[in-house]
């Protein structure tokens, strides 16, 4: 489990995680924080990219290896934990122009349906930032579950969504030269490993 567990925030969002495990009687995996990565990528006017990370999260993933359409996810992000490589930048996006994380600290994804697509699955569920929910597919290439030499049951997941940041109230903006300094449209990156957590 990351880092944010010594945070009474998270500790109390990490406990409804588990609090709301589906009754089915599934695999329950938790987060590798030293393998997996939460990202943005934002267009900064027409010149370049600007990527950005969450480093404090926490989740809970319950898969069906005989059946991954059963599987479940959740995910609590702390958007005050965002960086981008810039301090200016960075409080600004915490601020109540973007995020305002002092109203709303938590970025939360509760996964509530998975469905096969090719060689993946694509989990719908219930994305909100901001205070806002709206309703997004992710696809994912998944890996494992996987039984290690040592004993450890890993998998490993890999997905890409786009959305409009206007759609979770993040409409701040500024033209300059008939040109928004931020893209509306965000790419959020998911790269995750999981392990068995010792019974």
């Amino acid at each position: 489990m990351h880092k944010i567990v010594t945070r009474g925030f998270l500790v109390a969002l990490s406990a409804a995680l588990v609090a709301a495990a589906p009754a089915v009687n599934l695999e329950r995996f938790e987060i590798d924080p030293a393998h997996t990565y939460i990202g943005f990528n934002v267009k900064h006017m027409l010149f370049s990219t600007v990527k950005g990370k969450f480093t404090e999260y926490d989740a809970k993933i319950w898969i069906d290896p005989e059946d991954i359409t059963r599987s479940r996810l959740l995910v609590v992000i702390d958007a005050k934990s965002l960086e981008t490589g810039n301090e200016k930048r960075d409080a600004h996006l915490r601020s109540p122009e973007f995020f305002d994380v002092q109203r709303f600290r938590a970025i939360r994804f509760a996964g509530k349906r998975v469905v096969r697509q090719g060689n993946g699955v694509v989990v719908v569920g219930d994305l909100t930032i901001r205070g806002v929910t709206r309703e997004v597919s992710i696809p994912f290439r998944v890996v494992g579950p996987v039984t290690l030499p040592n004993g450890e049951r890993r998998l490993g997941a890999e997905g890409t969504l786009v959305v409009d940041r206007r759609d979770f109230g993040l409409t701040w903006n500024k033209v300059m030269e008939g040109i928004g300094a931020v893209g509306d449209e965000v790419e959020i990156e998911l790269q995750v490993e999981a392990v068995q957590p010792a019974a």
